[in-house]
């Protein structure tokens, strides 16, 4: 009992010694700490700016590339003094902007913000914009906007090859044609680069069912059908076809550049070093003036008429090449006729370049055949003459 006792009295002298002490630095007893308010001391908690914002994000879904996408978001004072607003930056100071259409905004009235995004060569994104207010409870605000970036249509696929068609067939191959913003895109014409082959090739084209142009999450669509008919030379062929469009909702009709690239196959076929069948094409290469250069290849014959096929060279381009075809013979399995070509650059000819590029086209031979579906046959030829 007296041990406790002194406890106590202890711990009373100790806490008013403590007091003592404190009222002797600071004149003054300490005072009881209470909550500090951001309100001013004339602004009750109710006369007040106080800001109302409906939404603070937007999704734009998908977004035409290269063009602003923009949306206004509403601010509204639902208190009872004067809100006021500032732009205080964005994520991105070159491509996001944020525009308000009035600083200050009296109870009971509302202002825009325009948050403004021009999108690049991104597949999506996410841009934020922050507004700085006089509502203490609401002293910055983030408003944000995302979205998806594509084109205005979509071309698939954006080519076509068509590899080893028949001389004697139909060749068709499709392209679809997808709209993300328009409920209609149709081809109302067309037309193509190379005049030569173009009575070759036909063009049609009809609508995309909605639900299907929906799974590649467009509006609308078409289907264009391309069909090559027989009569090309062998090898290989290059065409463009330029498609009108017309997209509903806009001016802007667009020209799509459909480029078509493919070999001619047949009964006939070539074969030799340096000779290659996918582009129609032999590689000579570097050839000294004063040597010249010469090339064999064989022309294999397929067929019940294969035997009464002849060759011979039509147009040799250019014209000092020297093309020799030789006499026919069967190749031991009895089933093959081969016919012997022989190419032969003349030595000191000029210097010329024929690689296929800006400096110099390929150089060219087109043979004429009596086949009775193939009427001429085409080949390449690369090479440049050095001193």
């Amino acid at each position: 009992m007296k041990v406790s006792y002194v406890v106590v009295v202890g711990a009373v002298l100790g806490a008013a010694l403590g007091a003592g002490i404190s009222w002797a630095r600071f004149g003054n007893t300490p005072t009881r700490l209470s909550r500090v308010s951001v309100e001013s001391p004339d602004a009750p908690p109710g006369d007040r700016p106080k800001l109302r914002v409906d939404e603070k994000s937007h999704d734009f879904g998908k977004v035409e590339r290269d063009v602003e996408a923009r949306h206004v978001f509403h601010f509204k004072n639902i208190g009872q003094r004067t809100l006021t607003l500032k732009a205080s930056g964005t994520s991105c100071s070159k491509c996001t902007i944020a525009e308000l259409d009035k600083p200050e905004v009296a109870p009971g009235e509302s202002a825009e913000v325009a948050v403004v995004y021009v999108p690049g060569d991104v597949p999506s994104f996410r841009q934020m914009a922050w507004i700085t207010t006089n509502d203490p409870d609401q002293p910055r605000v983030e408003l944000s906007i995302v979205g998806t970036v594509t084109t205005r249509y979509e071309v698939v696929p954006p080519h076509l090859v068509l590899s080893k068609v028949s001389a004697t067939e139909t060749k068709r191959a499709e392209v679809k044609i997808y709209a993300f913003f328009s409920d209609e895109v149709a081809v109302v014409g067309h037309e193509f680069t190379d005049a030569e082959s173009a009575p070759y090739f036909e063009v049609k084209s009809e609508p995309i069912p909605a639900d299907q142009a929906a799974e590649r999450k467009a509006k609308s669509g078409c289907r264009v059908e391309v069909a090559l008919k027989p009569g090309l030379p062998l090898g290989p062929f290059r065409q463009t076809i330029r498609l009108q469009l017309r997209m509903s909702g806009t001016a802007d009709n667009p020209t799509v550049e459909l480029p078509i690239m493919g070999t001619i196959d047949s009964d006939i076929s070539i074969v030799g070093p340096d000779w290659n069948a996918d582009a129609g094409r032999l590689s000579i290469g570097t050839v000294n003036a004063g040597e010249g250069a010469t090339r064999r290849v064989l022309l294999l014959v397929r067929g019940e008429h294969r035997h009464d096929v002849t060759v011979k060279p039509a147009k040799v381009d250019p014209a000092w090449l020297k093309v020799a075809v030789g006499e026919p013979s069967d190749l031991p399995s009895g089933a093959v006729t081969q016919i012997p070509l022989t190419i032969e650059i003349p030595p000191n000819m000029p210097q010329v370049n024929h690689l296929g590029t800006d400096q110099g086209k390929y150089a060219e031979i087109i043979l004429e055949t009596t086949h009775s579906q193939l009427k001429q046959i085409r080949m390449y030829l690369r090479f440049v003459i050095v001193p």
